[in-house]
């Protein structure tokens, strides 16, 4: 039950309780069952969470890190079709926990968003 984080089921288990329910089940004063029901519903933000997943990164920090990534990436479309020459230098994409090869992602997501400026481009200036 306290799986592959023991130590961390039993930080959270403290800290969303209050009680060290893990040494009140040895006591006898909570069952396997109750355990079992507090540990597998324990927040999306707690510790054996963060264990498992290998990083401290809650949603909003994921979230954030898009944000940033898009409007940096609008700001210089932006600039982009508004100033001579029409090229764009995409800004490098914020890292997140996990990223093997941050590299490679960023080359791909480079030819992408290259690709679709030059789509852009074609769209916006037919003649040229």
């Amino acid at each position: 039950m306290l799986g592959d984080h023991p130590e961390a089921v039993e930080a959270a288990l403290i800290f969303h309780t209050g009680q060290d329910k893990i040494a009140d089940y040895w006591r006898g004063g909570t069952s396997l069952r109750q355990l079992r029901v507090l540990v597998e519903n324990l927040p999306p933000d707690s510790a054996v969470h963060r264990a498992v997943a290998g990083h401290d990164w809650r949603a909003g920090e994921f979230l954030t890190a898009a944000l940033v990534d898009r409007v940096g990436q609008l700001v210089e479309l932006t600039r982009a079709m508004n100033f001579e020459p029409h090229t764009v230098t995409w800004p490098p994409l914020v890292l997140r926990p996990g990223d093997a090869d941050v590299a490679a992602q960023t080359a791909k997501a480079t030819a992408k968003a290259d690709e679709a400026m030059r789509d852009v481009m074609r769209q916006m200036t037919p003649g040229r």
